[in-house]
């Protein structure tokens, strides 16, 4: 009679499990048997699984690991305006024929390794960091590029506030945007560009 090999796994790990020792083979309805392994998972459960389930990756765990998978956001392109914004932040800093390329990739702002091919990663930095439909992407330092550490979610006004065209001005120990002087006094931001324009000192600019 041929011996048949029946390979040992103990000690052999597959995903989260470490089989323990060889447990008894199963035959079921359809009349096939199988070997099955006592394993003991990361977590610390033990469990019995086919020795085939093993060896071909359908069973990794003990059950835990998709318990986590099913708990965890899904993160997906769901949110279009995600990569929307995603796109558009290539296109300002990659695309020479874009209408604002002059003011993003002509003046050297990049897009980080982490970000620049992987859509997905974006969005999840974006859900993972206060993102909402009435928020936009803001860079911290302007003259630096888009990447985890220099962005943000922010209203339109912060937005507009921090944007590298906006006309700072200071005074009384203040130095504060165009627009935010102008909500702050009551007057109106185009007169104040106006004044300074023309050359007038900062508290005649702003001026009530």
């Amino acid at each position: 009679m041929t011996r048949v090999y029946r390979e040992d796994l103990t000690g052999k790990r597959f995903g989260r499990l470490t089989v323990i020792e060889v447990a008894e083979s199963r035959t079921y309805p359809c009349g096939t048997t199988h070997r099955h392994c006592l394993c003991k998972c990361d977590c610390g459960n033990i469990t019995v699984v086919s020795q085939s389930h093993l060896k071909t990756g359908k069973v990794k765990s003990c059950g835990c690991l998709n318990v986590e998978r099913i708990r965890e956001p899904r993160v997906t392109f769901s949110h279009k305006r995600i990569h929307r914004i995603w796109k558009g932040m290539k296109d300002r800093c990659l695309n020479p024929n874009y209408h604002s390329y002059s003011r993003y990739g002509g003046r050297g702002i990049t897009i980080c390794d982490e970000w620049i091919n992987d859509s997905n990663a974006f969005e999840r930095w974006a859900v993972s960091n206060g993102y909402s439909d009435e928020l936009s992407v803001d860079r911290i330092d302007n003259d630096k590029g888009y990447s985890p550490d220099n962005c943000r979610w922010v209203d339109k006004i912060t937005q507009q506030n921090n944007t590298s065209s906006n006309l700072y001005l200071e005074y009384a120990g203040r130095k504060l945007t165009a627009s935010e002087w102008a909500r702050e006094l009551g007057i109106s931001r185009s007169v104040i560009y106006e004044r300074h324009k023309k050359g007038l000192p900062v508290e005649k600019v702003l001026e009530v």
